[in-house]
């Protein structure tokens, strides 16, 4: 994206890789990181609260997602010669989009009766997740 605004467009504007960027961490955190830490016999294992297990494993797939921006950040500011505080403004935008997917996600597969057809917890997690990102969508 960075590419085509810069040699196509003649534009030296973030935004489109940012959105670019923010579908990829949409994407990525639907493959729900905490439920696949949650699903592994040791988590319940470790004498901590739930609480506490919950909060570094959500604090730790954030991070994952920091750590997979960062690169591809430093690249788009410096590849469409963008001034640097503009794409540290995008960055809590972009990881709150990883922690809400994660923590919708979540909810619903914690508070959903197993029973529950897939077609319905699917339509749920949509309604969730869609609506859910408003406000992230309203601040870009």
């Amino acid at each position: 994206m960075s590419a085509f605004v810069r040699l196509v467009l003649h534009k030296n504007t973030l935004l489109p890789a940012v959105l670019v960027l923010g579908a990829l961490v949409f994407y990525r955190s639907l493959g729900n990181p905490m439920n696949d830490d949650a699903a592994k016999p040791f988590f319940v294992l470790i004498p901590e609260s739930a609480w506490k297990k919950l909060f570094y494993s959500i604090a730790g797939g954030c991070f994952c997602c920091l750590l997979d921006l960062i690169p591809a950040l430093i690249f788009c500011t410096v590849f469409l010669k963008a001034h640097p505080a503009e794409a540290l403004a995008w960055v809590p935008v972009l990881v709150s989009v990883d922690f809400y997917a994660t923590s919708a996600r979540t909810f619903l597969d914690l508070s959903l009766p197993e029973s529950l057809s897939k077609n319905i917890r699917q339509t749920l997690l949509i309604l969730f997740l869609y609506f859910g990102l408003l406000p992230d969508i309203a601040v870009i």
